[in-house]
């Protein structure tokens, strides 16, 4: 299937031979140059182009030009806001992991793995994509077709595998505790098990996408049947949407049932009674924030997917150009929107992501040396909310390791600028230069 295609709405198995490639690749380039400057001189369609372009291309001709260079422009400035949060979301998502040990659960490993698979979607998928909604043409060549087509396939199939892949861990973990214990080695065999289905169900794209002539202009689009494309579609369709999406809503459905529950469950009951109320809460605030991350996913999906669908079934004839075009290209642009909205959510919705968010942004505004002593001293302290005592001393570090433990610790000045503001047990410091410790 291809995830982000261009050109009419339907496909066809077009052949050609190489020398009549290589010259249509140069008629092309000199073809889409005269139409680019006609169209900002406002001149006719006609003096650009060939008898044999399609009434589709025709149409989208004879548009006023103001208006395809305002969607044009607002598809690229829109593309690149995505880019550029995209990218620095999911690598702050990583970051939070890997900065701080006590967030390495397994669904943040599952989180994590979806980061990559969106960093992925938005790094190598986001600009060809741009470049070829808007000329109608790929550019590329044969190899970063076959790449880019094929990415494209994976990188989503990771993101809805590892979203089911949690809502299962979810559903485990929380309604059936005594029979299921989440570890982190189970959960990295699950992500290695998500990459795999990924890339075996990616390998029909990478035998069939191929760059060919389609009526007169250079496509990569499968080299099946239009019935083969349909039906390898469908299957896509089903198999890694509707099914997934199906599990997660039952799963989630059981999830809140269960959290909802708990809060109303008796002193008498075993199970109850072993989960504090704390523990209770910060499960149904998880369950909520990943329940917006997989609606987030069904809407942002559900309009490429229709659109395929219509196209396929020729039924996008039935609309002028003029409409199906912006909408074409928004279907496409919510894919990439949705791989770099998750990031805002976890902040948003989870209070240890936005404290690890902010570390990484008070890092990257601080000097060297200033980083350098707030990741000394906040990677070993990650607090466990505890009562406050009143007792109050001052440790002067000079040069020697001093480990301090069953304390109550609410502020830590490693430097006169410096307030990590932590509370917590058990701290052990290691700091060699000079640093006032205040213990309440």
């Amino acid at each position: 299937m291809e995830m982000w295609g261009h050109g009419s709405y339907h496909y066809s198995n077009m052949s050609s031979t190489e020398s009549q490639a290589n010259t249509d690749w140069i008629n092309l380039l000199s073809t889409n140059i005269k139409f680019i400057v006609s169209a900002s001189n406002h001149s006719s369609a006609n003096d650009t182009l060939s008898g044999n372009t399609t009434e589709g291309l025709l149409d989208a001709l004879q548009e006023d030009p103001l208006d395809v260079i305002i969607v044009n422009w607002l598809f690229i400035l829109f593309s690149a806001v995505v880019l550029v949060i995209g990218l620095l979301g999911n690598c702050l998502v990583w970051f939070a992991v890997w900065r701080n040990p006590r967030m390495r659960s397994a669904t943040n490993i599952f989180l994590v793995n979806l980061a990559v698979a969106d960093f992925l979607v938005i790094l190598i998928c986001l600009p060809p994509t741009v470049a070829e909604d808007i000329t109608g043409v790929w550019y590329l060549g044969q190899e970063m077709c076959k790449i880019v087509k094929c990415l494209q396939k994976i990188s989503v199939l990771v993101s809805v595998l590892t979203l089911t892949a949690i809502a299962l861990e979810r559903w485990l973990a929380i309604c059936q505790p005594l029979m299921f214990r989440h570890t982190m080695v189970r959960a990295k065999r699950a992500v290695a098990i998500v990459w795999a289905i990924s890339l075996v169900s990616a390998v029909p794209d990478a035998i069939s996408q191929d760059t060919h002539l389609k009526d007169g202009h250079v496509v990569c689009e499968p080299s099946w049947s239009q019935l083969s494309s349909t039906i390898q579609l469908w299957i896509m369709f089903v198999l890694f949407y509707l099914v997934p999406l199906v599990i997660m809503t039952v799963t989630y459905v059981k999830v809140a049932l269960c959290l909802w529950r708990s809060g109303f469950t008796s002193d008498n009951d075993e199970a109850s009674a072993n989960v504090p109320r704390a523990q209770i809460l910060l499960r149904r605030k998880k369950a909520k924030m990943l329940i917006v991350v997989v609606a987030l996913f069904a809407v942002c999906y559900l309009p490429v997917y229709v659109q395929f669908l219509l196209s396929y079934a020729e039924l996008m004839d039935y609309f002028p150009w003029q409409v199906v075009r912006p909408l074409f290209m928004f279907s496409h642009w919510l894919c990439y929107f949705n791989s770099a909205i998750n990031p805002a959510i976890y902040n948003f919705m989870s209070s240890h992501f936005r404290r690890e968010f902010r570390i990484a942004c008070h890092i990257c505004c601080r000097s060297q040396a200033t980083h350098s002593t707030i990741y000394e001293a906040a990677a070993y302290t990650y607090p466990a909310p505890s009562p406050i005592s009143t007792r109050r001393t001052k440790v002067n570090l000079k040069g020697s390791p001093v480990s301090i433990k069953n304390v109550n610790i609410q502020h830590i000045l490693i430097s006169p600028d410096v307030n990590l503001g932590y509370t917590g047990r058990g701290v052990t410091l290691n700091h060699k230069s000079k640093a006032v410790m205040s213990i309440l």
